[in-house]
């Protein structure tokens, strides 16, 4: 059964983009950190968790004269919310997300995520406070182990990209591995299980069927009511 039986929206996605923003730890210029943004907690959608720069495309932002409207969006939002100048070259689609259908119509984006680094890493960040409370420069691995402890809300698609990242030491392999063409589809079915909630994305198995307990490729986020637990993308054996 799925986990939500609330009937689906009608209204398709608003576009979207989302900053993922890297940049060489300073004392180990072979480890990454990424960006992590607390949302201020009067926010309608995931107030107070900790997410990556982003939001809706503008129509101003069609007008770019370099980039296309979802790769304009992620810089212009960047910098709205931070203050950060990220480096326009360096903007490579990694992940499209969109939010599943039993979700309120405002709340729905069909959002490119992206890759990027800022022009200065060294450049102070100032918040926009009625976006974002908090900002952190943190390890991939550090804030997967600060959200296993209850100090680091996430949404499914941090908590993924996060895991996604711990597997790389630099920005052009991350590049390499994660920006493909097309992005990775993530349209999550969200599954209700005796644990908790399994969501299911494109190229799972079960899938199709909302139906976890399919034989067969894994593409799925396992979550319980304390956090997410493990995020598992595993292809179908070669024939």
């Amino acid at each position: 059964m799925p986990a939500h039986t609330s009937p689906p929206s009608t209204t398709p996605p608003r576009p979207a983009a989302v900053a993922v923003v890297l940049r060489s730890q300073p004392l180990s210029p072979n480890r990454l950190e990424v960006l992590l943004l607390q949302r201020n907690p009067q926010l309608p959608h995931f107030g107070g968790t900790w997410a990556f720069p982003g939001g809706a495309v503008d129509p101003g932002d069609h007008d770019h004269p370099i980039l296309a409207p979802a790769a304009a969006t992620a810089v212009r939002e960047t910098h709205e919310e931070t203050g950060l100048a990220l480096d326009p070259h360096s903007l490579r689609a990694c992940a499209r997300w969109i939010t599943p259908d039993h979700y309120p119509s405002r709340g729905r984006f069909d959002a490119t995520y992206f890759l990027a680094s800022p022009q200065d890493a060294t450049q102070n960040i100032h918040l926009a406070p009625d976006e974002a409370t908090a900002a952190q420069w943190l390890s991939a691995e550090s804030a997967l182990q600060a959200h296993a402890a209850g100090a680091l809300p996430l949404t499914p698609p941090v908590y993924v990209t996060l895991t996604e990242l711990t597997r790389f030491e630099r920005y052009a392999d991350a590049l390499d591995e994660l920006c493909t063409t097309p992005p990775c589809l993530y349209y999550p079915r969200p599954v209700a299980v005796p644990t908790g909630t399994v969501f299911l994305y494109p190229g799972d198995a079960g899938y199709a069927q909302w139906n976890p307990q399919a034989p067969g490729p894994r593409h799925r986020l396992h979550a319980s009511q304390t956090g997410f637990r493990r995020y598992e993308r595993e292809s179908a054996a070669p024939t």
